[in-house]
Formats: structure tokens, C-alpha cells, sequence
């Protein structure tokens, strides 16, 4: 059998592994980058009055390893809600009161399974990038006081001119099966940098699947859990795309 050809859209990491090692050869475009903001005087403000508060959202890995390195031999009771097992695994050696649910592949899921009454009249810091989507203060904005605070930026990456070229042409020929899309950033580059066809297009986390509908992409898969590695194994047992 033709080994499938699958288009990554970040850099090479254990899920492209986790792909090669279930027969499926791997293009790395990394099509958006992050970087913690030069001045991060506002969450050092915040950590220092950290106990004010009731509780922590984090919904992202980027946001986790920066919430970590500057919280460092801090001590916090309340809790910190996690979304990603990437997240998870930046700050479960700090101590912290980790609420994480391995079935909530978004923060609406996350919000929804421990339920509104569990954020009710809390006050909630929510540590994010600059394109984190809105979830948190438009679901709890009305119940819970939210006080947000901006820890990295998300910019478009670098391409070279010819591997742009080249994917394109392999797009256009069919000759790549899936493409793997991680969040709705890197859905909207997609769509500025490829004709895309109907090469069918797989991702984690609802969220971005429905930026992919929005796009007119091909959704065909939405990964039923939100680790790394659950989405590889099960985009490795998809049949071929032709």
C-alpha cells in the first residue's frame, strides 16, 4: 500500500513521529510562529497579587511555559484550568491545583463539563496570546469577574519561496493525502498561501474544525481527544485519500 503523504502545519515534533512510525510520510510547514511578548511586566503584576484571585485559565502550551517560568517558587491555592495535555505537562511538577478534563478538546467543552456554577461569582485571570480566541470572557464575562492579561503574540512564520512552490505543486497533483491543521491561525495562512483543493483536512479540536468549515476547506476528521498523540494514531488508521 502507498504510504499516505500527510502536510503538518507546525514543526517537526512527536506527532510527525507518532505519524512515520504508523506509515505515513511527513511535510513539515510550520505556518505560524509565537513569541512571549518583550515586556511582561503585566503578569508579574498579576502574580504577585495572585491569591486575589480564585482561579487560572490557561489554554494553551505557549501561555503554560510562560505562566510557569515566571511563576517559579510562587505558591497559589486556587485552581488553574487547563485545555491541551500539552498544557498539562509544562506545569504538573509546579504544585498547582491543576483542573484538566482529557475529554475537552476546547474551552467550551471544559467550561461545559465542570459546569457555569462551578465559575459563579469567581474572580478568573486568563493568560493568553494575542489571536486566543474569546471563549473565556464570552461565556463567563457575565457570571465571574475576568481579568485577562496578554503573555505572547502569534505571527505568521518564514516560508521559503521554492518549498511554497513545491507544496503547492504537490497539492495541486494530489500527491499529499491529508493536511493537519492545529488552530484557526494556522487554518487562515493556509488559506492565504494554498489552493487547496479538496485535499481532506484533518484537526484537534472543534474550534479550529469549524474554522476550516468557515474556510471551505475539506473537513474529514476532528480528533475525538486533544493530546498530540491521539491525533496522530487516529489519522494513521484513515483509509488513503485515494
Amino acid at each position: 500500500m502507498k504510504e499516505r503523504v500527510v502536510l503538518v502545519a507546525r514543526r517537526d515534533d512527536e506527532f510527525s513521529d507518532t505519524l512515520r512510525e504508523n506509515g505515513c510520510e511527513v511535510i513539515n510547514l510550520e505556518l505560524i510562529r509565537t513569541e512571549p511578548i518583550e515586556n511582561l511586566s503585566e503578569l508579574d503584576e498579576r502574580l504577585a497579587r495572585l491569591e486575589a484571585f480564585d482561579g487560572v485559565f490557561i489554554t494553551s502550551q505557549n501561555a503554560a511555559k510562560i505562566f510557569a517560568e515566571r511563576f517559579s517558587g510562587r505558591k497559589f491555592q486556587g485552581k488553574v484550568y487547563l485545555l491541551g495535555d500539552r498544557s498539562r505537562a509544562v506545569l504538573e511538577n509546579t504544585g498547582l491545583n491543576a483542573v484538566f478534563r482529557e475529554d475537552a478538546n476546547t474551552v467550551k467543552e471544559l467550561i461545559d463539563l465542570l459546569g457555569i456554577a462551578e465559575f459563579s461569582g469567581k474572580n478568573l485571570l486568563f493568560v493568553r496570546g494575542n489571536r486566543s480566541m474569546r471563549t473565556v470572557p464570552e461565556m463567563l464575562g457575565n457570571i465571574a469577574n475576568i481579568d485577562e492579561v496578554e503573555v505572547y503574540r502569534t505571527f505568521d512564520a518564514d516560508i521559503d519561496e521554492t518549498r511554497l512552490v513545491n507544496i503547492r505543486v504537490k497539492l495541486a497533483s494530489r500527491e499529499i493525502d491529508w493536511v493537519c491543521l492545529f488552530s484557526p491561525s494556522a487554518v487562515e495562512r493556509f488559506v492565504e498561501l494554498f489552493e487547496a483543493g479538496d485535499v481532506k483536512v484533518a484537526v484537534i479540536g472543534k474550534t479550529t474544525g469549524d474554522a476550516v468549515k468557515k474556510a471551505g476547506l475539506n473537513l474529514q476528521m476532528v480528533s475525538p481527544k486533544a493530546t498530540s498523540k491521539d491525533f496522530a494514531e487516529s489519522l494513521a488508521m484513515q483509509k488513503p485519500a485515494r
